[in-house]
């Protein structure tokens, strides 16, 4: 997924997979991990919260870096500032209420 574009990208293809799983989890490309991933994955199973992420820690405004880095259509129908929040991306993730 292309810097920028992760929300967007992810989501379209969401919507195309049949079925629909219930979680899906996205790594970066640069993200390191030493040991057996399935090992870290299993400690989330009995979560059910919607998205799993390192800190939501602002609404972004005008100045964020990111702010326009979407397609108009997303931007109208997903980005209004009120549901606008920001995260780091490095592991998340997310359900398919929060998708769908």
């Amino acid at each position: 997924l292309a810097w920028g574009f992760h929300a967007e990208a992810l989501n379209l293809w969401f919507q195309a997979q049949r079925p629909k799983p219930d979680f899906v989890w996205v790594f970066e490309d640069d993200v390191g991990y030493a040991g057996d991933l399935s090992n870290f994955l299993r400690r989330f199973d009995g979560t059910r919260e919607d998205l799993l992420t390192a800190d939501v820690d602002h609404r972004p405004g005008k100045r964020w870096w990111w702010i326009d880095a979407c397609s108009d259509a997303y931007a109208a129908r997903f980005a209004t500032e009120r549901r606008r929040l920001a995260t780091r991306e490095h592991v998340q993730r997310f359900s398919r209420k929060l998708l769908d």
